[in-house]
Parts: C-alpha cells; structure tokens; sequence
C-alpha cells in the first residue's frame, strides 16, 4: 500500500510504500520512501469523537516539534513534516485527518533491554546519558516537560539515541496527567493518583532510573 501527501511544512509531496503496521493508537506504520528508499515513522488519524483525544496528542506534538529549538536539537527525534485536512460535509463527507511523518527509529531502548544487539544495555549508557540530558535541556529550556521518559521513548536513530513521543510534553506548573506506563519510571510524587504540577524533577528521575537499569545490567 502507498500513502502520498502534501507536506506543510516542507512544501514537498511525500510518497511512501506502507511496510509495518506498528502497534499504536491510529494508523501507526514503518515505511520506505519512493525515492531514495529511506525509512520513516508514518503516524495518521481520522479526526472525530472516537479520535479526539489521539487527535489533541498529536497536534500538541506537533506544535513542540515545530519550534526552531526542537528542530535544531540534534538528540531530539525530528518531525520530518505534517498534512493536516479539515472536515468535508454532505452525503460522501469525511472528517478529516492528521498525518505526521516522523523520523525512523531503528528499535528503543526497551528493544535492547529485551532483545539481542550487539551492545548490551550498559555499553550504551553512557550516549543515553549525554543524548537524554542535552535533549531535557532544550525541553526544559523552552519551559516544557516531556512528562514520558522511559525506554520505551529513547529510540536509535540513523545510529544517534534521541528523545521521542513530544506528545504528553506539558508546560511547566501544569497538570502532569499523562505519564510513563511502567510505574517505575514515575516519579513518586507522581503515584498518589491525582494531578500535580508539572516540573523538571519529573523527567530527570525518569531518566535517571533509566540510566539506573541499564548499568545494572
């Protein structure tokens, strides 16, 4: 299957073969390109009431990726460009989409945690810390919280670790109502189950146990 858009950001006219479906809220796929077979991360969803909160997500991603500072970042994984269509009333009407083409990332780090490549979890700490640290320091820079560090969010990139998933970054003293799906990753704070205000402590002790994992290993 082929999946060709108008990109907004870049002006381009994007074609690529849909490979992979990729487990994900949406239409979530690995796909080649047309023209110089490169791979990237295809996310598309069907506006509506089904999608709506899907939809809010990716739209915040998208607003955090298109700063000049997250673009410039060079361990933040880059959104490549966007097509958003609105809705089309009458009989044949459709409610619009959002199509977002993200970098490709080769496999996370929760892959390396449980798979077989050839540097173990320890080895690569030591670039996860750099990477990680640099990426939260352009975040927090910007007065904004990721909120969702965990290996499962720090992928492999073109051999580069980067920061991924902007789309539960939060500004700071806001409402942290999305947070890691592993309790360990979250900040105790974070645990008695109501909203708290969001700040700085919350990625870095995520990152930290992280970091924590992989050296144990």
């Amino acid at each position: 299957m082929f999946f060709e858009i108008q990109g907004e950001r870049t002006g381009r006219v994007w074609r690529y073969q849909l490979l992979d479906r990729l487990d994900a809220s949406g239409d979530n796929y690995r796909a080649k390109a047309a023209d110089d077979g490169s791979y990237a991360c295809i996310r598309v969803c069907e506006k509506g009431t089904y999608w709506e909160d899907e939809v809010e997500r990716l739209q915040n991603a998208i607003a955090v990726a298109s700063r000049p500072e997250i673009i410039a970042a060079p361990t933040i994984r880059r959104l490549l460009d966007v097509c958003e269509t609105e809705a089309v009333a009458g009989e044949f009407g459709y409610p619009g989409r959002i199509a977002l083409i993200w970098e490709w990332g080769a496999y996370s780090l929760d892959d390396l945690m449980h798979g077989d490549y050839q540097q173990t979890p320890a080895e690569v700490a030591d670039e996860v810390e750099a990477n990680g640290r640099a990426a939260l320091e352009v975040l927090h820079g910007l007065g904004l919280i990721h909120l969702d560090i965990a290996p499962n969010n720090i992928l492999r990139v073109e051999g580069v670790w980067k920061l991924a998933d902007l789309d539960t970054c939060s500004e700071r003293g806001s409402d942290s109502i999305r947070q890691p799906v592993g309790q360990r990753w979250v900040h105790p704070d974070r645990q008695q189950g109501y909203p708290v205000p969001a700040r700085e402590e919350f990625d870095l002790y995520g990152l930290d146990r992280v970091l924590a994992v992989l050296r144990q290993r």
